[in-house]
């Protein structure tokens, strides 16, 4: 998938890291004093692919699993990138080291009900979108569309994580600008 800086990869490779990247999860999930089992059901990811990154099986995965162990593991978004880069990973602030929701199931039972979007609005709008998508398909054969398929949503999985994000990300930074603002403190900076 090419990336252009409106529209990241929603992968992220650990650059010939994996062994590192894997020293250090399991570093700090034994100082949280966290089963292994434990830190993949938080995470919200299975067993044995916390057990692949903390062994260093793999080079690549997708973006969302990623943020979703860095949450986990209450480290800040992008320090798995860090210590693939030869850094260290940046410990997540006490607000933001609360413990990940577990992932829906595949029918989406777990859901948050304040929400603004409703669930089933959410599901009817990927629907519609996978239904497009598939309608694209029509000249391949049916392992073809469905490789592409699982392509597509799980892209589409990483950019609405992304966007979520994002979002919420420019939401705190609201907020804090308003907080500033009520408590005198200006906010010109």
């Amino acid at each position: 998938m090419a990336t252009t800086p409106d529209r990241p990869s929603p992968y992220i490779d650990l650059h010939g890291s994996e062994e590192q990247v894997g020293l250090q999860l399991t570093q700090r999930r034994k100082t949280l004093g966290i089963s292994r089992a434990e830190m993949a059901r938080r995470a919200g990811v299975s067993y044995r692919m916390l057990q692949d990154l903390e062994r260093g099986h793999r080079p690549r995965y997708n973006a969302i699993t990623i943020h979703r162990i860095e949450s986990a593991y209450q480290w800040e978004h992008d320090s798995i990138a860090q210590i693939a880069d030869g850094g260290e990973p940046t410990p997540a602030p006490a607000a933001e080291a609360a413990p990940v929701q577990p992932r829906p199931d595949a029918e989406g039972k777990e859901y948050r009900t304040d929400y603004r979007i409703t669930r089933t609005r959410f599901g009817v709008v990927v629907d519609r979108i996978v239904r497009d998508a598939e309608s694209q398909l029509g000249d391949l054969s049916d392992d073809e569309a469905a490789e592409i398929m699982e392509t597509v949503i799980d892209d589409l999985n990483a950019q609405t994580q992304i966007a979520l994000e994002r979002e919420r990300r420019r939401l705190e930074r609201e907020r804090q600008r308003r907080d500033q603002v009520e408590n005198g403190s200006g906010g010109d900076a």
